[in-house]
């Protein structure tokens, strides 16, 4: 459990230089979504622990979707998949 510690000022380092989303514009959530990834793929925390941590990036209806996720005990994976199918449509099965 040591090691978690350690790690939570690094994720937040790293959150800190994503421009937070202004928009519900679809480019602007893809950038972020995009960005988001990046930095998740690294490893550093669960993908629950990560959708807290990002939470104070996000807005509006995206803001509540990824809300709603984490009420739901969805990881990172699950959430983002989930909103490409629910925000962009050409994502739907």
């Amino acid at each position: 459990m040591g090691g978690f510690s350690n790690v939570v000022p690094v994720i937040v380092e790293l959150l800190r230089k994503v421009l937070s989303l202004s928009s519900d514009e679809p480019e602007a959530i893809l950038r972020l979504i995009g960005k988001l990834d990046e930095i998740h793929s690294l490893g550093l925390v669960d993908g629950k622990m990560f959708v807290i941590r990002i939470l104070p990036l996000l807005s509006g209806a995206v803001l509540s979707f990824f809300g709603e996720c984490l009420r739901n005990g969805r990881s990172w994976e699950q959430c983002k998949r989930e909103l490409l199918r629910e925000f962009f449509p050409p994502f739907r099965p």
